[in-house]
């Protein structure tokens, strides 16, 4: 059966950019030729030649940004000097879309879904596991195969976290094990929910929306809706 590489393709133009070692235009395309390669003939190593890819940019416009102001608001507005030549190289040498409306990851989270199992996501973001798929790392050279059930626990288990690269403010104080011992033993994802509402102190707003910023869609213009809990929604 044919696999389909989904390429995150944004870590790719940041990396080419940033190398110390490529700081000149021809040693920046040459790092990006060189992480794909890499990474294509990764999947190929583990899956064989039957193989199509397509890689993912980030456009200017997110949905999320309309939603929370703060959202990546503590990132440095400065961007490297040879990532716009990073970028627009990957659209003009590979096949690859840039996103709107949306980031790169939604549109990849997307893509995975309609092809599952078939699908392989080559990026070295931990918010896809959130996504049932293939997930590979390129940077740790690392493989994950991601269930339905594993990809729900690791999405609550960022609601509580929050994510500090995204500048999302999760519940005060709970880190990677506390969110694990506050999901422990759940078995519905209504009793998760219920159990992120709990440590939210009833703040319902805070952590629906929370939920949507962290939440990639799994279809088009999705938003996300957090279980229903019949008439306990608000703890």
């Amino acid at each position: 059966m044919t696999k389909h590489i989904l390429i995150d393709a944004d870590p790719f133009a940041y990396r080419a950019a940033l190398s110390k070692d490529n700081d000149t235009i021809g040693g920046v395309l040459e790092k990006i030729d060189e992480l794909f390669k890499d990474s294509i003939e990764a999947v190929k190593e583990r899956y064989g030649d039957d193989l199509t890819y397509k890689a993912f940019l980030t456009g200017s416009n997110n949905f999320r940004k309309e939603i929370s102001k703060s959202y990546k608001g503590n990132r440095k507005a400065e961007k490297p000097t040879l990532l716009s030549l990073a970028r627009e190289y990957i659209l003009e040498n590979y096949i690859s879309e840039l996103s709107d409306g949306e980031e790169a990851d939604d549109v990849i989270a997307i893509q995975a879904t309609k092809l599952y199992p078939n699908a392989v996501i080559v990026s070295i973001d931990k918010d896809f596991r959130q996504v049932p798929c293939k997930l590979y790392n390129p940077t740790r050279r690392e493989w994950s195969d991601i269930e339905q059930w594993e990809g729900l626990l690791f999405f609550y288990r960022q609601l509580l976290m929050g994510d500090r690269a995204d500048n999302i403010v999760g519940v005060w104080k709970v880190g990677e094990i506390t969110s694990q011992k506050i999901l422990e033993g759940a078995t519905t994802e209504q009793e998760m929910w219920k159990r992120c509402l709990e440590a939210y102190e009833g703040d319902y707003d805070r952590a629906v929306l929370n939920g949507r910023l962290l939440w990639l869609r799994r279809y088009e213009n999705q938003m996300w809706e957090p279980p229903n809990l019949g008439d306990t929604d608000q703890v």
